[in-house]
């Protein structure tokens, strides 16, 4: 009866299992599939689940591995020792115990193997042994009848060498089964060393004594780092040996070539141009074409002068800061308006006229206007061409005196409107 290992085996559909024995802490409780230690979830305190079912045939062992390398329970002087600390301390060695046994039937259980094992082999060295003696009985036989049936001798011998090889054969395999017999009882032995260790680590947990080997107690299996390089055999020598062996001759992984050990190198360094080197212009394809039509970077510009200078045509300027700002005026008799000529207008009339407006110069997507002083404008109707007045109704202008018009200008439409009338 096991106290602390359950083995089952996995069918491809079942993912929770049973915990058969009780426990100090979930931690001291491992699950292996197949000998690999495995994640669970504790779903109560008698069952673990599995992420997935493990697969049919799969080996399934459930574990209590107890700490023995410390007390649960340390007592100091004056402390109280109720039921809970002794129950405690009474779990760990029992436990310990327990799990104790269980090892040592595991190791006694893989000797009785090795040992019947060694048994079956000598009774097959025994069985091979009486069929080898009979075989060198039947020669014998066939040796005396030789003797006396001269007739036959020829035939007798041969039958006599037939014989005697197979009585070799027959030695020859008895000895192959003895050589295994002997493997066997090796094997044996060295069950019964591993009982007799397991009986000695339940010996001394018994007694209060750890056994252990880099800092695992138990029957110990050898880990990753328990060996160097150099207590590793392999080829009749140490890893480290064959590790050296492989690293002679390399090169380090940093070092240097000459120009000499690279194949080619040299020719084509020969064909390339220094870091160091210029070009005439005629060097670079329509490098001169491109530079005929640039200009100096000296070369200067006209410009306006600060006073004096005369502009023509639109200006356009996204702001403008004056203390004081004046507007040409112009006074000639013509009644055909350009703004270009002065945007503030004085006109005097003596009679009915047709005013025009060009403002030729007005930019596209801009807006221009301009005023007219028109004296007298009442003596005869004045006629505004195509310009729209507020109320679609021209206004009515003095004849005897000065009337102020302001005019804008969008696009093509121009817009009137009367800002004074007879102003004096």
């Amino acid at each position: 009866m096991a106290y602390s290992i359950s083995i089952t085996t996995g069918n491809g559909l079942q993912e929770q299992f049973v915990i058969p024995f009780d426990y100090v802490s979930v931690e001291h409780v491992k699950c292996y599939l197949d000998g690999v230690e495995t994640a669970y979830t504790l779903t109560d305190p008698g069952m673990l689940e599995l992420a997935t079912a493990p697969a049919s045939g799969v080996a399934v062992k459930i574990q209590r591995i107890t700490p023995s390398d410390e007390s649960f329970v340390n007592f100091v002087d004056g402390s109280v020792l109720d039921e809970d600390v002794l129950d405690l301390m009474n779990r760990q060695l029992l436990f310990l115990s327990q799990e104790t046994i269980d090892a040592a039937g595991v190791a006694n259980n893989i000797s009785e193997d090795a040992l019947v094992n060694a048994l079956d082999a000598l009774g097959i060295s025994s069985a091979t042994t009486t069929l080898a003696n009979a075989a060198v009985a039947t020669a014998g036989a066939a040796e005396a009848k030789a003797d006396t049936a001269v007739a036959t001798a020829a035939a007798a011998e041969a039958k006599a060498d037939t014989a005697v090889a197979t009585a070799n054969a027959a030695t020859v395999v008895a000895e192959g089964i003895e050589a295994k017999a002997d493997t066997a009882l090796a094997n044996s032995v060295a069950a019964n060393s591993t009982a007799e260790d397991a009986l000695f680590v339940a010996t001394a947990a018994a007694s209060g004594a750890v056994a252990s080997f880099n800092s695992r107690v138990g029957l110990v299996v050898s880990e990753a780092g328990d060996y160097t390089s150099v207590q590793v055999t392999h080829g009749g020598g140490s890893v480290s040996d064959e590790l050296s062996a492989l690293n002679a001759g390399k090169a380090a992984t940093s070092h240097t070539h000459a120009i000499s050990d690279v194949t080619a190198l040299q020719t084509a360094l020969d064909g390339k141009a220094g870091t160091a080197h210029t070009h005439a212009i005629s060097d670079v394809t329509a490098l001169q074409t491109a530079l005929d039509g640039k200009s100096d970077t000296t070369h200067t510009h006209a410009y306006l002068p600060l006073a004096g200078g005369t502009m023509t045509g639109g200006l356009i300027t996204t702001q403008v800061a004056s203390k004081s700002a004046q507007e040409k005026v112009q006074s000639a008799a013509t009644t055909t308006v350009e703004v270009s000529d002065g945007a503030y207008i004085t006109r005097t009339v003596t009679g009915a006229a047709t005013w025009a407006s060009t403002t030729s110069t007005l930019v596209g997507g801009y807006a221009t206007s301009w005023v007219l002083e028109l004296t007298n404008g009442g003596l005869g109707a004045q006629t505004f061409t195509g310009v729209k007045w507020s109320g679609g109704t021209a206004p009515t202008l003095t004849a005897a005196g000065v009337d102020i018009l302001v005019f804008t200008k969008t696009g093509t439409t121009v817009r009137g409107y009367l800002a004074a009338g007879d102003s004096k």
